[in-house]
């Protein structure tokens, strides 16, 4: 404010008047100044194995928004996301994904949240992510097999989502999950199942089917490798299970559309019922993507084929689409052929969160009958923060393996490590943000290239 001096003559005498005046406020706005790209690769301690192929490593590229107050010079954000491009799951090369994030970081520098209207600047970040993923689709790949478009840079999409919305969630003062009102009730979740290789030994599951944690619902296996020993693999579990303290716990299998046909898995299928039922399981069993993701119709004609099932009443068989699950537009294919029981969304393979939130929103309006997993791939406890901040935002979650603990590596890259408060059970965050940071001395051994 200042004081503005005015002079009058009034009947003769000087008449000095002092008119306040207030200046304009320049509102305050956080401006993107720079952003820093780090291409990882981090070793695991043990060998991860699918039907698909294996792992040794978790790679991809670390993205850091760095980020300052128009007004305030010392209020300054770091903001972290985490891009991890798989060609067996993304249909991206590390190549790929790195030119890509390139091209985005360009796009993003010089950029301005307004901070003082979350619900704008939640507009805003989704309005740039729409225009990243314009680039991705317009971007040249390299890799040999790439998606199909709607479907390219989805993982190097979802690591600047991650990013955009930790920056919106420091500078508002809220974890990621309390930006969206969805799911504001959930205060608590349980991580659903522990996962195996689809080369665990029938032993190595029966014993951990009866010693799991009692927090764990479920035994997620992977199979496909080889059909006559994953039903032996299966039918020692299913054992185990009857013969435990916990008979409830459920078997779920992975198959990563190794069976291809419906017929095909549809006869093994029947199989395993046959062959579980006989020893007296008689929970629920998941299957997860038994047929190919490039055909929709042959996983409908599985769910409703099954659904008809006499074994149904004894072991009620539900099919999961994984795999052939991307985009908004792949959930609303599933409702309309009503394809799948379950559906499994991934923050890598939807393009982000805010992509993600839309999927969830989707089933809970339209086909509330359809139940939500939010699955991962090889990730740190980064990776794993943002599935934690999906699952305690989205308005329905039945099942998450993704948001927990990752302890495969020698050390932890997050400055925040997950951690369960008791049991398995995870509760709502509360740090601002992503929920963590990235911790630089750690992982400088591992990064492989800069920009």
């Amino acid at each position: 404010m200042y004081m503005k001096r005015h002079f009058f003559i009034l009947h003769g005498c000087l008449v000095l008047v002092f008119v306040s005046l207030m200046a304009p406020v320049a509102w305050a706005k956080v401006r993107i100044d720079a952003i820093d790209l780090k291409a990882f690769s981090i070793p695991l301690e043990k060998q991860f194995k699918t039907s698909k192929g294996s792992s040794s490593t978790c790679y991809g590229i670390f993205v850091l928004i760095h980020a300052s107050d128009t007004q305030n010079t010392n209020r300054k954000f770091t903001a972290l996301g985490s891009i991890l491009p798989r060609t067996l799951v993304t249909n991206e090369s590390k190549s790929d994904a790195w030119s890509g994030a390139v091209a985005m970081r360009r796009i993003l520098i010089g950029r301005t949240l307004n901070d003082g209207d979350l619900a704008g600047d939640m507009t805003l970040v989704e309005d740039w992510l729409d225009h990243l993923d314009t680039l991705a689709q317009g971007q040249k790949l390299t890799w040999q097999n790439p998606p199909t478009k709607p479907r390219q840079l989805r993982a190097t999409l979802s690591g600047f989502d991650m990013a955009l919305l930790d920056l919106v969630g420091q500078v508002y003062e809220k974890p990621i999950a309390d930006l969206f009102e969805d799911g504001n009730e959930r205060k608590t979740i349980f991580r659903s199942a522990a996962t195996y290789n689809a080369t665990a030994s029938q032993k190595k599951l029966a014993i951990a089917a009866a010693k799991l944690h009692t927090d764990y619902p479920a035994i997620r296996i992977k199979i496909g490798l080889d059909f006559e020993k994953d039903l032996k693999r299966l039918t020692a579990t299913a054992e185990s299970i009857v013969q435990s303290s916990k008979p409830d716990r459920v078997i779920w299998v992975d198959v990563n559309q190794a069976w291809k046909e419906a017929a095909a898995s549809l006869d093994h299928l029947e199989q395993i019922a046959n062959a579980l039922i006989a020893v007296g399981y008689t929970q629920p069993f998941l299957c997860e993507q038994p047929t190919s993701e490039k055909d929709m119709q042959a996983l409908a004609n599985v769910t409703h084929a099954i659904r008809q099932w006499p074994t149904q009443k004894t072991m009620p068989i539900k099919i999961m689409a994984d795999e052939a699950i991307w985009t908004l537009d792949d959930i609303k294919q599933v409702h309309a052929l009503d394809a799948a029981d379950m559906v499994n969304i991934k923050i890598q393979k939807a393009g982000g969160i805010v992509h993600a939130m839309k999927m969830g929103r989707y089933l809970y309006e339209h086909a509330p009958h359809v139940e939500i997993y939010i699955g991962g791939l090889v990730m740190t406890d980064i990776g794993a923060w943002a599935n934690i901040q999906l699952c305690f935002a989205l308005p329905r979650l039945d099942y998450q393996t993704s948001g927990a603990p990752r302890r495969n590596f020698p050390g932890n890259p997050a400055t925040h490590p997950i951690k369960y408060v008791t049991g398995r059970q995870l509760t709502r965050p509360i740090v601002h943000g992503l929920g963590t940071g990235l911790d630089l001395q750690h992982v400088q051994p591992y990064i492989t290239k800069t920009h």
